[in-house]
């Protein structure tokens, strides 16, 4: 009988720091759950950048989402194998 292939998800909200040009990324939420002090968390200069570093830690994207008529707000959805 073959193994079935296993994953774990991760879902995470990332909220715009600024407008236009000064705009970078917050971490706010990760999995439903806000995150504390996330208004002084660390800013990732682009989504770009915060996927990378999620990537380096194994976890690949599988969907991402810009809910709301600006880009203001981004749901990341990750997966990554089971060991």
């Amino acid at each position: 009988m073959t193994e079935v292939q296993r994953w774990e998800y991760h879902s995470v909200h990332l909220v715009a720091t600024g407008l236009l040009r000064d705009k970078g990324w917050r971490l706010w939420q990760i999995n439903e759950q806000e995150q504390q002090d996330w208004k002084k968390s660390a800013i990732y200069a682009s989504v770009n950048e915060f996927c990378n570093q999620m990537g380096q830690q194994g976890w690949e994207l599988v969907d991402v989402a810009y809910p709301g008529e600006t880009v203001t707000f981004a749901i990341l959805h990750f997966k990554r194998s089971l060991q």
